[in-house]
């Protein structure tokens, strides 16, 4: 006897495959393509995006995506995202909770690609398309968290890490 899929299985399915030519067009892999297709990013909206296999070199060890800087302080363009994550390999089998929080790290990234290191503003946007997603309570606490972390950092006058 064969198992059911879950209906949001069934439904990520439906929109990938109605959303496929755009996805060729950005060249995305999975999961990649699917958490952007939740974004409803047009083509022009996906940053450049780098699939990497390890931790940052000086950043958190738990980073699952980030954007550098350059000497003045500007994000450079590319969203560098982790392959070798729990996360990741949870999304690529296309399981739902795990899209939609790839599809809040790519918009917390992409803020600081737009508005540079501000974390107050990358965990809000990240929050707001999480709970549009109906990400699980989990997961928008741990949002939630993060984000009030930052915010305390911000008000002592520290930069949040």
């Amino acid at each position: 006897m064969r198992a059911r899929r879950p209906v949001w299985t069934i439904a990520i399915a439906t929109i990938v495959a109605i959303g496929s030519a755009r996805i060729e067009a950005t060249q995305l892999p999975e999961p990649l393509a699917s958490a952007v297709m939740l974004l409803g990013w047009s083509r022009e909206d996906v940053p450049i995006i780098d699939v990497v296999r390890a931790k940052p070199s000086g950043g958190s060890p738990t980073a699952e995506a980030w954007v550098d800087f350059d000497g003045d302080g500007r994000a450079i363009p590319v969203i560098h995202v982790r392959s070798d994550t729990e996360n990741y390999r949870a999304a690529a089998a296309m399981d739902y909770p795990a899209l939609v929080r790839l599809a809040g790290i790519l918009i917390h990234e992409r803020w600081h690609i737009a508005h540079g290191r501000d974390e107050v503003g990358a965990y809000s946007a990240q929050l707001a398309i999480m709970e549009y997603l109906h990400a699980p309570a989990v997961d928008l606490m741990d949002v939630r968290r993060s984000l009030q972390h930052v915010m305390k950092a911000t008000r002592s006058g520290k930069r949040a890490q």
